[in-house]
């Protein structure tokens, strides 16, 4: 199930090696175990609420911690998924297949510091519950322990609707209108890990994060709610 739209706006091969090749020259700061060499989410919300994804991740481990989380990653466990790329780069430069896709899960070669791990993956999620057709979604652009060079949510919505947006943190915001859709870019760019401290506030309210929402107001939101009482 191609979508065009997707297919525009998703990072091609070529971009994913540059990226690779322009991290090598970027210096790594203390505390962090993974290096996100790009962390990018194309959305798009169909009519009908219908979330088709395009998810790219690409990523080196930096100490053994780092090592032991790229091991094996999972996918979404509900939808419609197909995986596009998988594979490893190793230090010598030599691309390394996965060795399992199962279950929803992919498992990578033996990952040691200084490679690459790369996964491109599509995602169809069908709408479900009361307000089906609307979007209410968050996306991280920080992660603990994760250095991240270049973290892109770009989210497609129909012309009409309205987005509602929250940002947690210093997060590029722009918007245009593309493919007969309105298109939101979100960019973070050379992002430092969260450390943990001791007595310190949720991860969730100290991360940058972007909240987003087509839901047209709470008035919208409680009709339900009202209906049922």
């Amino acid at each position: 199930d191609r979508d065009p739209v997707l297919d525009k706006l998703r990072p091609s091969s070529e971009y994913i090696h540059q990226r690779i090749k322009s991290a090598a020259s970027t210096k790594t700061v203390d505390g962090a175990s993974v290096f996100w060499i790009l962390d990018h989410e194309v959305t798009r919300l169909m009519p009908d609420g219908t979330t088709k994804r395009v998810v790219t991740i690409v990523r080196t481990p930096l100490d053994r911690a780092g090592r032991d989380r790229l091991g094996e990653m999972k996918l979404p466990r509900k939808g419609l998924l197909k995986v596009l790329d998988a594979y490893v780069i190793d230090k010598k430069g030599r691309r390394q297949e996965v060795t399992s896709l199962h279950g929803r899960k992919v498992r990578f070669p033996k990952v040691e510091e200084g490679a690459v791990v790369v996964i491109q993956y599509r995602h169809i999620q069908r709408p479900s519950g009361y307000l089906k057709e609307h979007l209410a979604s968050n996306w991280t652009f920080q992660h603990s322990l994760g250095q991240v060079q270049e973290a892109t949510w770009i989210l497609a919505i129909p012309p009409q609707r309205k987005l509602n947006i929250s940002l947690q943190g210093k997060i590029d915001h722009s918007k245009s209108e593309e493919h007969g859709l309105t298109i939101h870019r979100f960019v973070a760019r050379d992002v430092e890990p969260l450390r943990p401290e001791p007595n310190s506030p949720p991860a969730a309210d100290l991360l940058r994060t972007a909240v987003v929402s087509t839901v047209p107001s709470w008035d919208y939101f409680s009709a339900w709610g009202r209906s049922l009482t």
